[in-house]
């Protein structure tokens, strides 16, 4: 491998062994994960750890520590392991700890030889960083032509995918079959992904989920899982609570928020400063117990010193009830402030007994908890607050999903961004490739990426995209028009979009393209609300709130008795921070359509975040009534897609959390 990264600034995914930092060029990387257990691999050469079974594959463990003449040491839990394209095969090396992604400029980049001498030859290059050098690792030059050879002979030698899945180290009891089959349905049913490396871990899991729920024994559970029809809330909270990682803390992985709070944030803040819109839309998907969605909110008290002027969201989601319920519960101890300032736990929490301290009510109001699953939920969506975020944070959390379904969660991200706006994923969430609708931004330390668009001109002022009013038409004079001795050719005129058309480019997230398409077609067909509503979602979720607000109004224009009109301008407004406006235009949406569960749900959202507790619990009801008889597979157009048996979920995950306990919402 030839200079890596010294001749175009490529970035570098860092790792570190014993506090010295490395990098591997991020191109040759495809994921970073949680170590898991690896069994020997005989006749392998001494650097070779030994194999996992990575989705049916066997891969070779590299050995970092032991190439660079460091102590060789247990497998820790809190190590990790980088998958990688080597010269000849899939590669796994095994390191301390994968830190971020790094920027090396041409400048800083250094032959090692040069700076050291008689550096490992695994070592091409050294850039300077601001906390010291990263020497820079050449997976090429990893074992020697010898040792390639070896690991070859050894690799043929063993029984393919085989290798791992019974005996040795990783004692699994349940049979493959079973593991298979289930790993299918909790992709399905709840967005977790376990390739075949990650059995182990997810029979533990289920072995919990299966002591929890009362079964005999683990085996009997899984069968039972398997065969019914659809998994009930109470399993699929106890799955849900066992197989996913509530390991977190405040302002984990600090480079990400030093960025945020000297880079993208006050960036933001001034940009809004100067156009007169004082509104900030944050999204913390997967926020686990609450960690990072309250150091969003902290770090935005100390930006803000006029933080009572500003509409403000900050919505924070996760899959796992349990988590939400302690996130907002808001209670948390000693290990959550690991690292933490202790004169800002002291100015944002209140000591309770045992240690524990308990958050700002004024910080705690900042943030929204909602149960949201990134795999089956809709979004970006009005109804659901997903659409227009400036910033999301999705981190630790692609790593649970097979590759198709992580670049449909980025795709869809990326939908829900305005224009320039920004994601944070975790280093250990990806490879680029993975992250292709945006584009890398480069900071040392931290992996961020953003909706980079083209330049455009602002939208344009709302008078100009009033609906048609009628006025008197002045009877034209005809004009004497010469003859021609030639036929005169008349240009062809444009095919008006159909609304089928605009609503693809809506649901593949091409909302501008979607607003020409609209505007074209309701200059020819001025009273066409569907049209007009379709516009009017495109330019919410832009966050051109004023334009979707007055084609809502336009089509209110013409008919004032539409439920679907009042239902979307209320989700507009409440958007907007107009809470008291939303609450007329949902009363006047149920008023009209008294059946209609979306309304329900948004005063069902509205009446929770007002702590408007039994309100929001009879609204909640209301939603479980109307749902009955339906099919669990059969798709609510009116939620964007959303199925029966998903809102059926979220309704009685929220109905039950409430409970009367204002405590207890999310």
């Amino acid at each position: 491998m030839a200079d890596p990264g010294q001749s175009t600034g490529a970035p570098l995914l860092r790792f570190d062994l014993d506090g010295q930092a490395y990098g591997l060029p991020l191109a040759m990387v495809e994921r970073a994960v949680r170590a898991v257990a690896v069994t020997p691999l005989p006749g392998a050469p001494g650097l070779v750890r030994g194999v996992i079974n990575l989705q049916g594959q066997v891969v070779p463990v590299m050995d970092v520590r032991r190439r660079f003449g460091l102590d060789s040491r247990p497998l820790s839990l809190s190590d990790h392991m980088i998958v990688a394209r080597g010269p000849y095969r899939t590669v796994v090396l095994l390191v301390d700890s994968v830190v971020g992604t790094v920027a090396a400029a041409p400048l800083d980049w250094v032959s090692a030889q040069g700076l050291v001498p008689g550096t490992d030859d695994a070592i091409v290059g050294v850039v300077r960083l601001s906390d010291g050098l990263l020497l820079i690792h050449d997976l090429d030059r990893f074992l020697s032509a010898a040792e390639e050879e070896a690991l070859s002979a050894a690799l043929a030698s063993a029984k393919g995918p085989a290798v791992g899945e019974t005996g040795g180290r990783m004692h699994r009891t349940l049979p493959d079959t079973l593991l298979s089959a289930m790993s299918d349905r909790l992709s399905a049913s709840i967005g977790l992904y376990f390739p075949a490396d990650r059995w182990m871990d997810m029979e533990r899991g289920l072995e919990r989920a299966a002591v929890e729920l009362g079964y005999p024994d683990t085996v009997a559970a899984v069968r039972d899982w398997l065969s019914a029809g659809a998994l009930d809330r109470t399993q699929l909270e106890a799955l849900a609570g066992q197989l996913t990682v509530g390991e977190t803390y405040f302002f984990r992985e600090p480079r990400s928020f030093e960025i945020l709070g000297q880079n993208i944030l006050p960036d933001l803040i001034a940009e809004r400063r100067a156009a007169g819109t004082l509104a900030l839309r944050i999204w913390s998907a997967a926020c686990c117990t609450g960690e990072e969605a309250y150091s969003l909110a902290m770090l935005l008290d100390t930006l803000l010193p006029d933080r009572s002027a500003w509409t403000i969201t900050l919505l924070a989601t996760d899959v796992n009830p349990r988590f939400l319920r302690r996130a907002a519960e808001g209670i948390y101890g000693e290990w959550s402030f690991r690292g933490v300032d202790p004169a800002l736990r002291g100015r944002y929490f209140t000591a309770l007994a045992g240690g524990r301290h308990r958050i700002s009510p004024d910080i705690a109001r900042m943030v929204t908890f909602a149960y949201h699953n990134l795999m089956d939920d809709p979004y970006p969506a009005l109804e659901s607050n997903t659409n227009a975020m400036d910033v999301i944070l999705c981190r630790n959390v692609l790593m649970y999903f097979n590759a198709d379904q992580a670049g449909r969660v980025v795709r869809r991200l990326s939908h829900a961004l305005v224009d320039n706006g920004w994601l944070l994923p975790s280093s250990v969430d990806g490879a680029p490739t993975l992250f292709a609708p945006l584009t890398f931004v480069p900071f040392d330390g931290a992996t961020v990426y953003r909706k980079v668009s083209l330049p455009a001109p602002a939208p344009p002022p709302v008078h100009r995209h009033s609906p048609p009013m009628p006025v008197p038409v002045p009877t034209p004079v005809p004009m004497p028009v010469p003859a021609s001795p030639f036929p005169l050719a008349v240009p062809a005129k444009a095919p008006v979009p159909t609304l089928a058309h605009c609503r693809a480019l809506y649901d593949l997230g091409r909302y501008g393209d979607a607003v020409e398409g609209l505007e074209a077609r309701l200059a020819v067909a001025p009273a066409d609300e569907v049209a007009m509503l379709l516009l009017a979602r495109c330019y919410a979720n832009q966050g051109h709130l004023a334009e979707a607000a007055h084609w809502c109004q336009g089509v209110l224009n013409h008919n004032r008795v539409s439920a679907e009109a009042h239902h979307l301008l209320a989700m507009i407004q409440q958007e907007r921070g107009d809470a008291a406006a939303a609450a007329m235009s949902l009363q006047r949406a149920l008023f009209l359509a008294p059946q209609s569960i979306a309304t329900h749900l948004a005063m069902a959202n509205l009446a929770r975040s007002q702590g408007r507790i039994r309100d929001a619990r009879k609204h909640y009801s209301n939603i479980m009534g109307l749902l009955q008889g339906h099919r669990p597979d059969d798709i609510l157009p009116d939620l964007e897609g959303m199925t029966v048996g998903r809102l059926m979920d979220v309704a009685a995950h929220a109905h039950a959390a409430l409970g009367g306990d204002p405590s207890g919402e999310f």
